[in-house]
């Protein structure tokens, strides 16, 4: 949480609301006293999300650390290896045919022959009321690649219907038109063990460009003017929580890793184990993202067949 950077926001923002909150923290940070009101709890947290959060870029399955990052994303250069194996299994699901997108959001491999992504992402391309097919005239693909300075996708798998989407959370899997080795192997959390709240994660996803909101400061700040392309953006479990979804109480797992709209459908990992703990399915700007618990979609028996 640098202090300098907070210093040398630009004076819009310093006119802002959110500026006002950014030095209400930076005032609590410099005396080191604990928050003494909303403000200055609110003005911590948006100098943790909005400075602390990376977005890194993807080359060749691989990531570089900027020299500027914070140091306490410094830890993944020791898990580098385990990172790097997860990396090729995360991937943006395309269409072609579709009125409006040519991508939908992220999917991610978990075996040789399924990929799991979120029911609103499939919502785009499948049709419910026939059976979660897919609806014709759209081609459906998974493209593992799609990384800044790409010039073309390498590696891309046809998608077929129909889609199992589960009955609660949002959750669907799909599967491959041919079982192909998958590049890495993806083991799953059995409990929420390793969810726990300050534990580190990460996603790997494609966060994408609102076309309805206007670029922010803070946004920029994260993502450049660079959207669609594979990321690595690092954060915290801020634990698990209950919420009525479709009539039923049910668990979600809480982090704060930073995401946009086309990280619909990534999986939520524990940087330490390496295990996938979430799939990633929504939040909050600033304030928190949700993901289905996947030992949850275990002890139901949806992901019974892929468990690795």
């Amino acid at each position: 949480m640098r202090l300098d950077v907070v210093r040398g926001s630009s004076s819009a923002e310093r006119g802002s609301e959110l500026g006002l909150l950014v030095r209400a923290g930076a005032d609590v940070l410099r005396s080191g006293r604990r928050p003494a009101s909303e403000e200055e709890q609110a003005g911590l947290e948006a100098i943790v999300h909005l400075y602390s959060r990376p977005a890194i870029a993807i080359q060749n399955d691989s990531f570089k650390l900027a020299p500027g990052i914070d140091r306490e994303w410094r830890t993944l250069e020791t898990h580098r290896s385990k990172i790097e194996s997860i990396i090729p299994s995360a991937g943006r699901i395309n269409v072609d045919g579709h009125a409006l997108y040519d991508w939908i959001g992220t999917g991610f491999r978990i075996g040789n022959d399924a990929v799991l992504t979120n029911r609103h992402v499939a919502q785009e391309f499948a049709d419910s009321d026939m059976g979660w097919t897919f609806i014709e005239g759209i081609d459906v693909s998974i493209g593992m690649r799609h990384e800044h300075n790409q010039k073309r996708e390498k590696v891309a798998y046809q998608l077929v219907g129909p889609v199992r989407v589960h009955n609660v959370y949002d959750a669907a899997l799909i599967r491959l038109e041919s079982s192909t080795p998958s590049a890495s192997c993806v083991h799953f959390a059995s409990s929420d063990s390793n969810a726990r709240r300050g534990r580190d994660v990460y996603v790997v996803g494609f966060p994408a460009h609102d076309e309805r909101r206007e670029i922010s400061n803070a946004m920029r700040r994260i993502f450049g003017d660079l959207f669609g392309v594979k990321r690595l953006s690092p954060g915290r479990s801020l634990g698990c929580r209950r919420r009525k979804i479709r009539g039923e109480r049910v668990q979600v797992l809480i982090h704060d890793c930073s995401t946009l709209g086309g990280n619909s459908g990534s999986c939520v990992i524990d940087v330490e184990t390496n295990e996938v703990i979430g799939l990633h399915y929504g939040g909050k700007y600033r304030r928190r993202n949700v993901a289905v618990p996947i030992w949850a979609l275990i002890e139901d028996g949806f992901l019974s067949e892929h468990i690795l």
